[in-house]
Parts: C-alpha cells; sequence; structure tokens
C-alpha cells in the first residue's frame, strides 16, 4: 500500500474479550452507540478494531493495530470500554494513556470509566490524572485473575460437583454446586482491593461497600477464591469499575467541601 493509499479512520473503537462465549457483539455495540449518539461521530469515519485475548496479553493484533494508527497519526480519536483493555499493571496503563494523549495528541474515551480526553490534548489535567490513578489500582491485580471464566480457587469445589456446608461469602449453593453470588461476590472483590491496595480500613468497607466488618478479615484472607487465575473478566471489570465509581464518588465530595469553605 502507497502513502496516498493509506486509509485514515477519525475514530478507532477497540473492543476486547478473554474467551469467546463473552459478547463481543454487545461491546462493540455500546462502543458505537456511545461514539454516535453521545460524540455524534460520523459512522463512516468509525472503524472497529477486536481481540479475544486474555488483559495481561498487549501482543494481539486488535491492540497492535490500534497502537500503530496511535503512532502514525492513522486515527484522532480511540474508545474503550475500560481502563484494563490498555494493560493490566500500573506502568503499562500509565504509559499507554500517556502515549496516546500526550505523545500523539489522540483523544481517549473509556466509556465506564468517565475518562473523556479531547484529540489535541497536550497533557493530562489536575482532573485526569486524578480520575486515571484512582483507576490504576486496578492495573495491580495479576493479569493471572482474567484467563479462564471460573475461579480456580473452586476447582476441586466444580470437579467435585458438590460442597458441604454454608457458602463463603460472595457465593451461593444452587443443588449443591457452587456459583458466585452476582452483587456480594463484587462486594467481595472490592473489599479486597480497597483493603490492600487503598488501605480502607474494615469498618470503612462496612460503610462505603457493604461487606460486613467482621466478615472482611476472611474475604481478603480467601483472596486467592476471589482473584484466582479463573476469573471471569467481565465480573472483575464490573467490580473494579464499581470501586473506581466510589473512589470518585470521595474525589468529588472532597472537592466540594474544599470550594465550600
Amino acid at each position: 500500500m502507497t502513502e496516498s493509499d493509506t486509509v485514515l479512520y477519525d475514530t478507532t473503537l477497540y473492543a476486547r474479550v478473554s474467551t469467546p462465549s463473552q459478547n463481543i457483539a454487545q461491546q462493540k455495540e455500546k462502543l458505537w452507540k456511545v461514539a454516535t449518539e453521545e460524540h455524534d461521530i460520523d459512522p463512516s469515519s468509525i472503524d472497529v478494531l477486536e481481540d479475544e485475548a486474555t488483559g495481561g496479553n498487549t501482543d494481539r493484533a486488535g491492540y497492535q493495530e490500534m497502537m500503530r494508527r496511535v503512532r502514525e497519526g492513522e486515527t484522532n480519536h480511540v474508545f474503550i470500554r475500560s481502563i484494563t483493555r490498555l494493560g493490566r499493571n500500573m506502568r503499562d496503563l500509565n504509559e499507554a494513556v500517556h502515549e496516546i494523549v500526550e505523545d500523539h495528541g489522540v483523544g481517549l474515551t473509556v466509556i465506564n470509566d468517565g475518562i473523556n480526553i479531547s484529540p489535541g490534548t497536550e497533557e493530562l489535567d489536575l482532573e485526569q490524572k486524578a480520575i486515571l490513578y484512582g483507576l490504576s489500582f486496578a492495573s495491580d491485580i495479576e493479569h493471572e485473575m482474567i484467563k479462564q471464566r471460573t475461579l480456580d480457587g473452586l476447582r476441586a469445589a466444580e470437579e467435585a460437583g458438590k460442597r458441604i456446608g454454608r457458602p463463603i461469602y460472595g457465593f451461593t449453593s444452587e443443588d449443591g454446586n457452587l456459583r458466585p453470588d452476582d452483587e456480594e461476590y463484587e462486594k467481595a472483590v472490592q473489599a479486597i482491593i480497597a483493603k490492600e491496595e487503598l488501605g480502607w480500613s474494615d469498618r470503612r468497607i462496612q460503610r462505603q461497600i457493604g461487606v460486613p466488618r467482621r466478615t472482611v478479615p476472611s474475604v481478603v484472607e480467601r483472596r486467592d477464591i476471589y482473584l484466582g487465575e479463573k476469573l471471569d473478566e467481565d465480573m472483575a471489570d464490573q467490580a473494579v469499575d464499581g470501586l473506581a465509581e466510589r473512589t470518585r464518588d470521595d474525589l468529588e465530595a472532597l472537592e466540594e467541601q474544599e470550594f465550600g469553605k
């Protein structure tokens, strides 16, 4: 392809799932809707890239093509679902954001995390840096937590097909089979991250997340069950996004308090 044949896409949507069983079509539809309806972007200027790969693996075709377009000036704006699409450790995540935005002036919209950086931005402002920092705790969760569909800590119970006794916090037992309870499981993951990454007290976790204060130590102690290498990616992202939202609410409350003085 000659230079004159190069196709320029004003906007690139990047979608990724970890396993074929996850619905990438729904993710792409949401990205498309946000770009066209909320940002009023002409559909003819949009291109979609996608991958089926784990979060810790950046050597994937769609991701590499997205970054190539960024580096070579072939796109002006990137849309992703979650900041975790850009990496699972703090260094990679921050390097990717700064390369996209500050090095190449490409806009970045992260629809689940409330990040919307316009094209041409030369430097992240204080609020954007604060939000990015608040979200970056997710990057310190080992990438193996999203490798497979189910929790690694449940392998023995899954193979046996039964579990005797009362299920641990965050799980239900249906016909003897142990399964994550969506609401409680999400709270458990949030509690672990809040305790280990943000240093929250058990009392604060109870107040802001909803895990009983006396239950927090046992949840943290069983970290490998909740954050095992078979953790479902969507469940993990949902929990991380939920805690990020709580952190962002705290930041906004603090700002209102400061300005109100």
